[in-house]
């Protein structure tokens, strides 16, 4: 999902958290202040998130 908004997989931690019973896996994305911009955002005017986790 948060691919289709621009952003970009750096890095996965296997076993990240343990929750419910069960380890979870932390993926983290990334979408740069220029890459923001090239898909006609304006980041004067736009939040702009640098960094998304997302715990699988």
């Amino acid at each position: 999902m948060v691919q289709k908004l621009g952003f970009t997989e750096e890095g996965l931690l296997h076993d990240y958290a343990y929750s419910h019973g069960r380890f979870m896996d932390l993926t983290m994305y990334r979408l740069l202040k220029d890459e923001w911009n090239e898909r006609g955002n304006d980041v004067e005017t736009s939040c702009a998130v640098t960094w998304i986790v997302w715990v699988t």
